[in-house]
């Protein structure tokens, strides 16, 4: 599967003549709630034994789960921090996508 960012990827030419191949993507997001998603990640493989168990849960359940912890925080509910609610909904979409990508693959 090609990315966008193999040797077929544009070159770019940089004012200064500086070339490199373009990036279709602007990954240069929210480094703090990244922090937040990596924590919530780690602990996540502590608690519930190792690696990637999160891949054998299906897209549905993912969504199912954000949404708990979507409303959770709406209604006010602080039990995880201030924004332990929000970072667990991102965590499990990120999840909902990479199984959505990854259905079918070995």
């Amino acid at each position: 599967m090609s990315y966008g960012i193999g040797p077929e990827a544009e070159i770019i030419v940089h004012p200064n003549g500086s070339k490199e191949s373009k990036s279709p993507y602007a990954l240069d997001v929210a480094p703090r709630a990244l922090l937040e998603v990596g924590r919530v990640l780690f602990e996540g493989e502590e608690k519930y034994g190792g690696d990637r168990n999160w891949r054998g849960i299906s897209q549905r359940q993912h969504i199912r789960h954000a949404l708990n912890h979507l409303f959770a925080h709406l209604a006010g509910d602080r039990s995880e921090g201030d924004v332990g609610h929000l970072t667990h909904a991102v965590c499990r979409m990120l999840f909902a996508v990479e199984v959505a990508r990854s259905e079918g693959e070995p």
